[in-house]
């Protein structure tokens, strides 16, 4: 006959969360990254190389046309002066 009075063993349940994050500098991931996101997403590599090509085609063209913006300054201050050093018609 069972004791009645016998408490049950105790069990604890016990869990381990991992988290793990990855992450690199530059337009690409490095080539093991490359290789995941193509067996993700159907030539998920080849997507990641388009954007980074556009991405660097914008940046380029941004910074070929320094000059545009002190052209454009140069012109602003011109007309201030113009419009401050002229009468203006009463």
């Amino acid at each position: 006959m069972k004791n009645p009075r016998k408490k049950k063993p105790v069990t604890h349940n016990t869990r381990t969360d991992t988290k793990v994050s990855v992450g690199w500098s530059g337009p690409l991931p490095p080539p093991a990254a490359l290789e995941q996101f193509d067996t993700i997403i159907e030539n998920g590599a080849e997507r990641i190389f388009k954007m980074a090509e556009a991405e660097q085609s914008a940046t380029n063209s941004l910074n070929l046309k320094p000059y545009d913006k002190t052209i454009a300054e140069v012109n602003g201050w011109a007309l201030s002066l113009q419009y401050q050093l002229w009468p203006q018609p009463q």
